[in-house]
């Protein structure tokens, strides 16, 4: 895979250098209880709506936006084929929101979507983009939700440590939410405390790998 390969995020597989699989950043942070996402669930439910149905439109829209702005970023177009009108015009959505973020800054991409995985604490996590923001080497993840949630703060703290660990510095770690929805902007959130919200990564890694074994 390229420096600016395609999204692969839904098929990889994580292997230490000894090949043992581990998990990766996502399906860690996915333990994660969402009360929010039971309560949208019955409520869509009662309105005779299928919630699966739902959140896979949503998935495949943010799976686009992604590819969109990597291409953007890297150059070429995205394959619209798989996706329905529907689907397009929401992710088009997102990529205006990312345009009006770019407008305000400098980004020289250095990678996107490049697997790594951390030898020390056995994970791995595939980064949206890691490059150069107004000339600080910065890890950006988008998201194209309706929010930003604690998990995505999780994921970042584990996204960090996974550069850190393979030798790329990090001077800020920003999440930006490009949502799909054709009103409104973008959001920037900068994430902090990156150790603390780590050390709570581990004891999640440390909870999935107990109940692996169990």
């Amino acid at each position: 895979m390229s420096e600016f390969g395609p999204i692969v995020k839904a098929h990889t597989v994580y292997r230490l250098a000894d090949g043992t699989v581990v998990p990766g950043t996502t399906t860690i942070t996915g333990q994660l209880a969402k009360p929010f996402l039971v309560g949208w669930a019955a409520k869509v439910t009662r309105k005779g709506l299928n919630h699966r149905a739902i959140l896979e439109e949503s998935g495949r829209v943010g799976t686009l936006a992604h590819e969109m702005v990597r291409c953007h970023l890297a150059g070429g177009a995205p394959d619209l084929s798989p996706y329905s009108p529907n689907q397009v015009a929401l992710a088009r959505n997102a990529l205006a929101k990312f345009l009006e973020y770019a407008k305000r800054h400098t980004l020289e991409p250095l990678f996107m979507e490049r697997p790594l995985v951390s030898e020390a604490h056995g994970y791995g996590g595939i980064l949206d983009c890691y490059g150069l923001l107004d000339g600080a080497p910065t890890l950006l993840d988008w998201k194209t939700g309706k929010s930003i949630y604690k998990e995505h703060y999780l994921q970042a703290a584990g996204y960090w440590n996974l550069l850190v660990e393979n030798g790329h510095p990090v001077e800020a770690v920003r999440i930006l939410r490009i949502g799909r929805e054709e009103v409104g902007g973008y959001q920037e959130h900068g994430v902090s405390r990156l150790e603390e919200r780590f050390e709570v990564f581990l004891h999640l890694l440390a909870a999935y790998k107990g109940m692996e074994a169990l």
